[in-house]
């Protein structure tokens, strides 16, 4: 009979449809962050707890993607902003940065963290943060855009920016106030198509 929908058990059954002709399934669902974890392709890097002495703008995290066959996907960017008033509810200002120049002072390097315990995997990328010297590190250009303003969050990028080979990505901060921040971008690859 055309028009049915066998199952894939190798038994025959065929699909069920409710009134409204939409098919019946269950799946069960998982996040990029859990899945690219059990593959040993998730990881992060992060400042730290750091001070922020002055309310200018801060550059603290630094990425560079070296892999020549995989693309990097910012999964999340985490912000914890404790600003230094009384009340704790002055605004931190976030900004990326894309394709900057390399940091020439004021930074340290990173080996990014991998999520999976029992990967022996490495990230295929070059990582830097602010080392709490000066007002955050030297870098400059890069196309700059706004991505968050709140007291503190977390930033489901929905996987993107996607990286490419030798394309950077830049995380800065500025504190409404004084305080104490701490960034953290997880991050993951998948196989260019």
């Amino acid at each position: 009979m055309a028009g049915m929908i066998k199952d894939g058990t190798g038994k025959g059954y065929l699909m069920k449809v409710d009134s409204d002709h939409r098919a019946l399934v269950s799946a069960v669902t998982q996040n990029d962050e859990a899945y690219f974890s059990e593959k040993g392709d998730m990881y992060s890097i992060e400042t730290g707890l750091i001070t922020l002495t002055d309310t200018s703008e801060h550059k603290v995290l630094w990425i560079k993607n070296t892999a020549t066959t995989q693309y990097l996907y910012i999964a999340s960017v985490v912000y914890s902003w404790n600003g230094g008033s009384t009340n704790h509810n002055r605004t931190l200002f976030g900004s990326c940065y894309r394709n900057p120049g390399d940091p020439t002072a004021n930074h340290e390097a990173y080996t990014p963290l991998q999520l999976n315990w029992t990967s022996g995997s490495a990230a295929l990328a070059t990582t830097y943060r602010w080392d709490g010297v000066g007002t955050g590190m030297t870098v400059t250009g890069g196309t700059q855009c706004f991505f968050i303003t709140s007291v503190g969050r977390t930033v489901l990028t929905n996987s993107l920016p996607i990286m490419g080979t030798n394309d950077i990505y830049m995380i800065s901060v500025q504190g409404e106030e004084v305080g104490t921040v701490g960034v953290t971008i997880r991050f993951y690859y998948k196989d260019v198509k």
